[in-house]
């Protein structure tokens, strides 16, 4: 292979190789994005568990309360006797 011929080969293989990169690049770019709308979505996810547990503690506190006011009631209604 002469000189000539030997650098035209390795300049088609460099752009071959540029073109291999930039595809690389560009698959990389795309995949962080996702990464990001991931971690955004399990953000948003967290979000909402942290809110359910709360209301869930709530509810809870509330039905003990009721139960509580209920037994006082029924504590008050068995005094009464017709």
């Amino acid at each position: 292979m002469k000189p000539k011929e030997s650098l035209s080969a390795v300049s088609t293989q460099t752009k071959k190789i540029n073109t291999i990169i930039s595809s690389i690049s560009h698959a990389s770019e795309k995949e962080a994005g996702g990464i990001s709308e991931l971690s955004d979505g399990l953000t948003q996810i967290s979000t909402v568990v942290q809110n359910n547990t709360v209301t869930a503690e709530e509810s809870a506190t509330a039905s003990e309360e009721l139960s509580a006011q209920s037994e006082k009631m029924n504590t008050l209604v068995d005094k009464f006797h017709l």
